[in-house]
């Protein structure tokens, strides 16, 4: 019991120094909450354990300082978007600044009219570039935009339809609204690579017959077959003006390429002028 008492009655252990020396532990300051001292910011943040002069700010509005040193690390292949590739602690000049390419100035505007924007004259190239003229042998064909039924009455017309006469889509439609005549074109036999025509207003119209039934797709032996015949027609009847759509295009999804040599080669030793209107 008397060893137990003094071991009860002994003082609380004291923290030693590097030295030996038995010193008391300090007491640790209080924590205190102040706010940012940022002016706006107001987010509250921890103090220090010793007081501070003036309150830091807090990390929200506190500007990053290793920024700076990770563009200056970063190889320029890895990061595009560092613009330093000077070493570390070296300088680099700055490029002089590069004059702006000169752009292609608008068309200046005649007297009393507005200039031209960028869309108009995009279409004004193309319908100059549509309007140049394919010349063969004796033959000339020329695009442009514009309705077919617009045409003067010294030009014939063309275009294709089965072989049935259905004429239910397409410009076909138009074709039998404007001119009529179903009646007459199928009392003519009409066969799948040859043509049938009514003649109409002054003018002939011609119906190539391409395929046998209005639903199906014709093939350019079909199509150049058509225009063969045509021609014989139009040498017996003496046209010499021919305006059309682009055939076998539309619903018949024939390339418009292929179809031009087409009718390139077929009418390439006849005195006749070709327009080719669309929409």
């Amino acid at each position: 019991m008397d060893q137990l008492q003094r071991w009860q009655d002994l003082p609380p252990k004291q923290d030693l120094g590097r030295e030996g020396a038995r010193t008391p532990r300090a007491a640790s300051a209080p924590r205190r909450t102040t706010r940012c001292s940022r002016r706006g910011c107001g987010s509250p943040a921890t103090a220090s354990r010793a007081p501070a002069r003036t309150p830091s700010p807090r990390a929200c509005c506190r500007p990053s300082r290793r920024a700076p040193k990770r563009a200056r690390r970063a190889s320029p292949r890895r990061r595009s978007g560092c613009r330093s590739s000077a070493p570390r602690g070296g300088t680099l000049d700055a490029a002089p600044a590069q004059a702006p390419e000169p752009t292609e100035e608008p068309p200046e505007a005649g007297p009393g009219q507005e200039p031209l924007g960028r869309r108009a004259r995009a279409a004004a190239r193309g319908a100059a570039a549509a309007a140049q003229a394919l010349r063969g042998t004796s033959c000339q064909l020329r695009e442009e935009r514009g309705d077919l039924f617009e045409v003067g009455a010294e030009w014939s017309l063309c275009h294709c339809v089965s072989k049935d006469l259905e004429m239910s889509a397409g410009i076909a439609v138009a074709f039998k609204k404007e001119f009529g005549g179903v009646p007459e074109l199928q009392s003519q036999g009409p066969q799948v690579g040859g043509v049938v025509s009514l003649q109409k207003k002054g003018r002939f119209i011609y119906y190539l017959v391409t395929k046998n039934k209005y639903g199906g797709k014709p093939n350019v032996a079909t199509l150049e077959a058509s225009l063969r015949a045509m021609r014989q027609h139009m040498e017996k009847d003496g046209v010499r003006k021919l305006a059309m759509p682009k055939i076998g295009c539309g619903l018949d999804k024939l390339s418009w390429g292929t179809v031009v040599e087409i009718i390139m080669q077929v009418f390439d030793d006849m005195d006749v002028e070709l327009l080719v209107r669309y929409i």
